[in-house]
């Protein structure tokens, strides 16, 4: 098979997204969705008609509909994961599939797996990468620019509630209202970035979303790579035509997806692992793109139309942040104004008038009601804080596990927790004790004085 050279540029970019299938954790012994839904059939057995339907249902490959009626007769889609995940292990202790793709310079993973095979195969190379589930909030953080998160689209057996298994499951993700934040997410990453899928079978209804995402966001001489099973060459004609997608298939008669991995080693030859160049080489844009992206860029700097006082960057996610934390109960401006950081603003002599216009401001933007003088946080602005919330809890898991991951391999997990956390301490007493002279270099541009040098790396001692 000739490997597409668009697809090794892809991968070589260091910007594509790979979404991997469940071929991967096949490869490794997990259990094939046949088997899954044999083993929730079981769960009824006693029931000869219920048991006949879902042998039925099995046969054609209709396994969200075995798990749907098993749900239902065990008492609900946790009860049912309770039971399958006894049974959901790999045989085999490494993935060969997994180490090519985790070792390719792939900027984010995208998985319909439960498992977290990505996870393990990256951390035993020193790659650390924050897993993310498919709640709105977490799927708000993956733009353009993200890097090193591994997305579970279809969730896990920890997530009951957002797993991807059942019928209706499939439903309310395919066409339904509440989770089209989802399908408009996934059709944006598809325009935002390359992406390459992996592991997929042509019978999967996994497959249906990223066609029809990937037909939404086509662009000439921007194919979607999928590398699947069992597609034949009038499929392959096909998903070109009509979806822009370029089809890499191999056999796959046993259903154990071991020919992906002949594929796979064939594409590595020609990728350059993420461990040895960290600025993998680029394609450069064409002169429209550039002076497109050039103009957007310096639109977004200036922000244009857009006056907003440094004391009112400070104040106002002080005060929405303060509302979402009293709701549902309102906020009165006065009790904001008594607690605002840092304790200068309480004593400044117009910060009442400050927070008020801050409260306005939030309001909008629809972040805030603002009703005599007090202040209520909205759906919108509680959404708000919460992405605020996981955003930087994932930047600081990114920022803390590779630190953890670099030190792993010298010394015990005892004493990386121990530098880990002496580590945070630290850099929250050098901002505590120097933050005033990063802001006189930041805000005033005033150099920072002789004195202020060694403080800035003088902190408590790490036990």
């Amino acid at each position: 098979m000739t490997i597409p050279r668009q697809l090794l540029t892809y991968l070589n970019s260091g910007k594509c997204f790979a979404l991997v299938g469940s071929g991967l954790s096949t490869g490794m012994g997990y259990p094939s969705w046949n088997a899954m839904a044999q083993e929730a059939a079981r769960l009824v057995s006693s029931d000869k008609a219920e048991h006949a339907l879902l042998t039925e249902l099995v046969g054609k490959q209709d396994f969200p509909e075995v798990f749907e009626r098993v749900a239902g007769k065990v008492g609900g889609v946790a009860a049912l994961l309770d039971s399958l995940k006894k049974t959901f292990a790999a045989k085999q202790p490494n993935g060969k599939s997994y180490e090519y793709v985790c070792r390719w310079p792939v900027r984010c993973y995208l998985t319909t797996n439960y498992d977290d095979e990505l996870l393990v195969h990256l951390n035993r190379i020193g790659q650390h990468f924050t897993t993310l589930h498919n709640s709105q909030h977490e799927l708000a953080q993956i733009t353009s620019d993200t890097t090193r998160r591994i997305v579970k689209l279809h969730g896990d057996f920890g997530t009951p509630n957002d797993i991807v298994l059942t019928t209706s499951q499939y439903t309310s993700f395919e066409t339904g209202g509440e989770r089209s934040y989802f399908r408009n997410k996934l059709t944006s990453i598809f325009q935002m970035v390359p992406v390459v899928v992996i592991g997929h079978s042509m019978s999967d209804r996994d497959l249906r979303l990223v066609l029809q995402c990937a037909k939404e966001s086509a662009a000439p001489g921007k194919p979607t790579f999928v590398l699947l099973a069992d597609a034949t060459a009038a499929d392959i004609d096909k998903y070109h035509r009509e979806f822009n997608i370029h089809l890499l298939s191999y056999p796959n008669p046993d259903g154990t997806h071991r020919n992906l991995l002949y594929l796979l080693r064939q594409i590595d030859r020609f990728v350059i692992p993420r461990n040895e160049s960290p600025q993998p080489p680029l394609d450069f844009p064409d002169a429209k793109e550039a002076e497109t992206a050039v103009s957007l860029y310096v639109h977004s700097s200036l922000g244009f139309g857009v006056d907003v006082s440094l004391l009112q960057r400070t104040v106002q996610p002080q005060v929405l942040a303060l509302a979402c934390a009293r709701s549902p109960a309102p906020l009165p401006l006065h009790d904001a104004k008594s607690v605002l950081q840092p304790e200068a603003l309480r004593t400044y002599p117009g910060i009442l008038e400050e927070t008020t216009v801050a409260a306005q401001q939030l309001a909008n933007e629809n972040l805030v009601t603002v009703s005599d003088d007090e202040v209520i946080a909205t759906p919108l602005g509680l959404q708000r804080m919460k992405q605020i919330a996981t955003r930087r809890e994932g930047e600081e898991d990114q920022f803390f596990g590779a630190f953890r991951s670099r030190l792993a391999s010298h010394g015990s997990a005892a004493d990386v927790d121990a530098l880990v956390t002496g580590f945070k301490a630290s850099l929250l007493a050098v901002f505590r004790r120097r933050g005033l002279a990063a802001a006189e270099l930041l805000f005033r541009a005033n150099p920072f004085e002789p004195p202020d040098m060694p403080e800035l790396f003088e902190s408590e001692p790490i036990r």
